[in-house]
């Protein structure tokens, strides 16, 4: 809220997607695709007793992992982007 009081309005949607967002698109799903790869493998030898909730928590933990990363190195620090 902050941020939308010291920010013409104009400069919202820049600070609401960010500069990279086709980047960021992209790069996301790449860099999870190893830690998915990983986390289903563990899985597969796991047998777990209810597949479809551990393969959904697996593509959130992977895709968590992924954006985090990303976040760590993407120079779009609004506090309105990454609220978002």
């Amino acid at each position: 809220v902050l941020e939308l009081l010291s920010v013409p309005a104009a400069d919202w949607g820049t600070r609401l997607v960010g500069s990279n967002l086709v980047i960021c698109l992209t790069f996301i799903p790449l860099i999870g695709i190893g830690p998915l790869a990983v986390f289903l493998a563990v899985l597969r030898y796991g047998a777990p007793t209810r597949p479809v909730l551990a393969g959904t928590v697996a593509g959130l933990l992977a895709g968590g992992l992924a954006a985090t990363f990303y976040a760590a190195h993407c120079f779009d620090d609004s506090p309105l982007f990454v609220a978002t």
